[in-house]
């Protein structure tokens, strides 16, 4: 989910659902992290249920939407869909590249966590080889959005 995406949902949703919870900015972390997995339409959904659920403690709040949010994805995951998809590949030179993958999310993540990721992973990389790695962005595959 994009950043603003998650800005929105926290507001529109969880803010207005539970409006006598203390959002802190620890809470709100965590939720920025927990939102990069899903896409606003299943984090919607998913959280419509757990607030039908009747759910009274801010605690159990992010376990249970991840729950309700795994079943979503469990039933619209189809078998072709939760094959890895290769996001980028790191080149060292004189070495082949090696590709990164995810698998069976049935979604591609948004493109600002790929390429942080990959960030980190070069970094890690021309840290432990002590040479300089390119980041190769797989642009044949449909799936990813760059």
């Amino acid at each position: 989910m994009e950043y603003t995406d998650k800005q929105r949902f926290i507001d529109t949703e969880l803010k207005q659902l539970w409006p006598k919870w203390e959002w802190t900015e620890a809470t709100l972390r965590v939720w920025y992290a927990v939102l990069n997995d899903y896409s606003l339409e299943n984090a919607q959904s998913a959280i419509e249920q757990v607030y039908s659920s009747g759910l009274r403690f801010q605690a159990q709040l992010v376990a249970e939407f991840k729950k309700k949010v795994k079943v979503l994805l469990a039933g619209t995951v189809k078998k072709e869909s939760a094959k890895p998809i290769l996001l980028y590949s790191l080149k060292r030179p004189n070495h082949r590249p090696v590709g990164f993958y995810i698998g069976g999310l049935g979604q591609t993540p948004p493109e600002d966590r790929i390429m942080r990721e990959a960030e980190e992973m070069r970094a890690k990389s021309d840290f432990t080889y002590g040479d300089e790695c390119v980041i190769i962005r797989n642009f044949d595959n449909e799936r990813v959005p760059f």
